[in-house]
């Protein structure tokens, strides 16, 4: 049940929520053609690779991607769902690093 795209895709959403770096004014992106060429392509391989992935954009000029998939060896050592996931900006690639949550769903960053 882990590898459940929606289940994914909810985990996905929860953890953007949680680090609040959205701002109020953003919407949400459902169609990769709504993003910049270069998020298209991270989109399409996202999609062949089976990763879930959410977009949210602000009056069109500012782009938030996340691309996410679930750490099956990280969840099993942890007890608890591991997403590895990837944030970019309409410049690209901002940051990657591997997210547990606990049954609260408090999400905390793993320290490598």
């Amino acid at each position: 049940m882990l590898q459940q795209p929606s289940h994914i895709d909810g985990l996905l959403r929860s953890l953007v929520k949680s680090l609040a770096v959205l701002p109020d004014e953003s919407n949400v992106v459902t169609k990769p053609s709504e993003l910049p060429s270069a998020l298209q392509r991270v989109v399409g391989q996202a999609i062949k690779s089976g990763q879930s992935w959410m977009a949210w954009q602000d009056n069109g000029v500012h782009v938030w991607l996340f691309v996410a998939e679930m750490s099956m060896p990280l969840s099993r050592e942890r007890g608890s769902p591991v997403l590895e996931m990837r944030s970019y900006r309409e410049d690209g690639l901002k940051e990657t690093a591997n997210w547990v949550v606990d049954r609260q769903t408090n999400w905390q960053r793993l320290i490598e």
